[in-house]
Order: C-alpha cells, then sequence, then structure tokens
C-alpha cells in the first residue's frame, strides 16, 4: 500500500503535522490536497514537521519500537501550497521531529465507518486509515480523530 510513496526505505512522500500530541502523515498523489490540509490543521494549532519529504528513523526502547519522522534540513520550515507557493512558517508552527502514530493515505471515497489497516514502516506496525483530504470537513474529522480515545462513554 505504501509502496509508491516510499522514496529510500528511510524516506516517504507526504506531509507530516504534530497535531494534538499525535504525529500524522498525510500520504496521497501530487494534487490531492496534503498540504492544504496540513496549512488547515497548522491555523488550528498543529506544527508542521515535514512537507513533502519525510525522513524516517527508528528507536527501540525495552518492547516498543516508535517510528519517528523529521524533515531534511534544507526544506525544515517550509512548504509549499497550491496557488499560494512556498511560503516559511513562523518557529511556534514548526517542529523537528516527532514519533508517528497514524498515517491517513487520500482516497477519493474513503469508507464511511473509519476503518484501520496496519502498514509497516521500518519494521514498526503504524495504523493507517483513508480520507479525502479534499473534503471541506477532514480538518474537523482530524479533530475528531484526536478526542474520539478520550471521550468516557461509560
Amino acid at each position: 500500500m505504501l509502496t509508491p510513496y516510499l522514496l529510500t526505505p528511510q524516506q516517504l512522500h507526504g506531509n507530516f503535522i504534530f497535531y494534538k500530541n499525535c504525529g500524522f502523515i498525510f500520504i496521497g498523489p501530487p494534487g490531492s490536497g496534503k498540504s492544504m490540509l496540513s496549512f488547515q490543521l497548522i491555523q488550528k494549532g498543529a506544527q508542521l514537521i515535514a512537507d513533502d519529504i519525510i525522513t524516517l528513523s527508528s528507536q527501540r526502547d525495552d518492547d516498543n519500537s516508535n517510528v519517528y519522522g523529521h524533515c531534511p534540513d534544507l526544506a525544515f520550515g517550509f512548504m509549499e501550497i497550491f496557488g499560494l507557493g512556498i511560503i516559511e512558517l513562523p518557529p511556534q508552527q514548526i517542529k523537528k521531529r516527532a514519533s508517528i502514530h497514524h498515517i491517513f493515505m487520500y482516497h477519493k471515497n474513503p469508507p464511511r465507518l473509519l476503518e484501520e489497516h496496519t502498514v509497516c514502516l521500518l519494521q514498526t506496525p503504524i495504523k493507517m486509515s483513508f480520507l479525502n483530504f479534499s473534503n471541506r470537513s477532514s480538518p474537523d474529522y482530524i479533530d475528531a480523530f484526536c478526542d474520539y480515545p478520550r471521550k468516557n462513554f461509560s
């Protein structure tokens, strides 16, 4: 599933943001809305880690394994948004590195109910689901996705 977006075993084509204490990667074809969704979430308090190229590394602690993403040095703090061009973000809207918690892959017509799949990055399982990035409600969906595990339904 990730093969078309792996540039090398340690580099992935996509956007990576840190939002509500979670690292989210958006992957999809050019023009699918990855950067625009990232920018909309940055306006809501997210921090950009990488736009276009995400460099991956892994870290093992006892029984846990985490995959981290960061931006190549030359592109750190910059993003390209369709129609706006390349913009430089202020320091409070960028972050150097974060653990990857979830991957959202572009799908024009994603399933109505969340379907989680597991993919492997650097031999570590990561949860993945589908999302139409260009849908107007996508930023709200990410908010709900972040808040859902914290709610108490009992």
